[in-house]
């Protein structure tokens, strides 16, 4: 699903990617109160996305290798509570998170979740490589950059990280 002829196509609301081998290309997608892109399908591609506007999560991430490249993700706030850029929830596997610009989300930049307590190590074989993530004070507050509870098999690689002051850069725990 692309824009199609001059200019770009914007959709409004959430998209929910349930199946296999999607690929949503040069859209603006504006969330509003809800995750921007669910995923819970395999090798589906989201590419050069500007993905903003939501109180919830930009991408709520499931499935096997699915891939984000190139997307711009940002202004994800809810208020008080978290609004991640990325989350990706245990049983997601062979992801790729590559050269994105992430920024002002009310929650970490790219979170690699487990339930409280936990220590399972049950998202596998992700990288996230090339990606600038950043938090510059245009929203309320911001956790991590990159905050880790649950991988095994995880490539962090050449990415840039900028103004995590309140809280930490990189955080790897449970």
């Amino acid at each position: 699903i692309r824009a199609a002829g001059d200019g770009p196509a914007r959709v409004l609301g959430r998209i929910r990617l349930s199946g296999d081998h999607w690929t949503l290309q040069d859209l603006e997608i504006v969330a509003g109160d809800a995750d921007g892109i669910q995923v819970t399908g395999s090798g589906n591609r989201l590419e050069r996305l500007d993905l903003h506007g939501g109180s919830r999560d930009g991408i709520d991430g499931a499935g096997a290798d699915n891939e984000v490249l190139g997307c711009h993700i940002h202004h994800f706030d809810g208020g008080d509570r978290d609004a991640h850029c990325i989350v990706l929830n245990p049983g997601a596997s062979g992801w790729r998170i590559v050269g994105n610009e992430i920024h002002e989300c009310s929650g970490d930049g790219i979170q690699l979740y487990a339930d409280s307590g936990s220590t399972e190590r049950t998202i596998l074989d992700t990288t996230i490589e090339g990606n600038t993530i950043r938090w510059d004070g245009e929203i309320g507050r911001s956790e991590n950059a990159v905050d880790v509870k649950n991988a095994d098999g995880l490539r962090i690689v050449g990415n840039r990280f900028q103004g995590f002051v309140a809280n930490k850069t990189v955080v790897v725990q449970k």
